[in-house]
């Protein structure tokens, strides 16, 4: 008695929802309301049902207008193309494409974006006649994600720009330093030259007048003259490991000059 009771009380959900199946054509309800690109086409890639938001993307004031024409018709030839090679194999292989990401390029020009999932449309006995799907516009989702990369490489050429900047900053900065060095060091040779040379040859002349004025000797002006002669190479020896170093500063210079840009 308890379960007779509970089940007259409570209907059957089938039996519930028999009225409502009957009364809702759910394809039309489906097509009219969402906001998403859904169709339906042929094995000619033909459109038979289109949603009215997909109608309206393509230019149409009724979704039946859509009847019997291709992407051909509404889209440049390098979108209409692919679509239709899409289709073909997913009709000779039976296998869906989801979530497809297509550039649509359209007749005026303008670039928009989709995420597709098509399928093979088949009858009642399996066969396979055609092809249906529902694309969703991600031109907006698109955009950002170029404009994210832009800015992203954006940031690592000002990076790569201000590392080689502050590379050849402090390149510069050392060979500039090296020059200065250099510039002091020859400055310093010059003088030194000049003044070994000058009093060189005054010691010479002064020594050799008071010899001949006090009637020194040969053998003490040979050993005068040896004398100044070996200050002489010793001044020299100098002058030449100062040269040798300010050599090897240049040459350090002219490689760090060398270094690739």
């Amino acid at each position: 008695m308890a379960d007779d009771t509970v089940s007259a009380a409570s209907p059957q959900p089938a039996r519930r929802a028999q009225p409502l199946l009957q009364s809702v054509d759910f394809l039309q309800a489906l097509l009219e309301g969402t906001p998403h690109s859904v169709y339906f086409k042929d094995q000619a890639s033909r459109f038979i049902l289109v949603s009215r938001s997909l109608a309206r993307l393509l230019g149409l004031a009724e979704p039946q207008q859509a009847f019997g024409k291709t992407d051909g018709d509404f889209f440049s030839a390098e979108h209409a193309d692919q679509a239709l090679a899409d289709e073909r194999r997913i009709m000779e292989t039976g296998e869906p494409v989801v979530d497809l990401v297509e550039k649509e390029t359209w007749p005026d020009g303008r670039v928009t974006w989709a995420s597709s999932t098509k399928l093979p449309l088949r009858d009642a006995a399996g066969r396979i006649v055609g092809t249906f799907g529902i694309s969703r516009d991600i031109t907006a989702r698109k955009i950002a994600e170029q404009r994210l990369a832009e800015a992203q490489r954006a940031l690592v050429e000002a990076s790569r720009k201000a590392a080689v900047t502050e590379f050849a900053s402090g390149v510069f900065s050392g060979a500039l330093d090296l020059v200065e060095a250099a510039r002091g060091k020859a400055e310093r040779i010059r003088r030194r030259a000049s003044c070994s040379a000058a009093e060189a040859t005054s010691q010479l002349a002064g020594r050799l007048a008071d010899q001949l004025t006090n009637g020194t000797g040969e053998h003490q002006l040979a050993v005068n003259l040896c004398a100044l002669t070996a200050t002489a190479a010793a001044d020299r020896r100098a002058l030449d490991e100062e040269l040798e170093e300010l050599h090897r500063d240049l040459e350090q210079i002219a490689r760090i000059l060398a270094l690739p840009k």
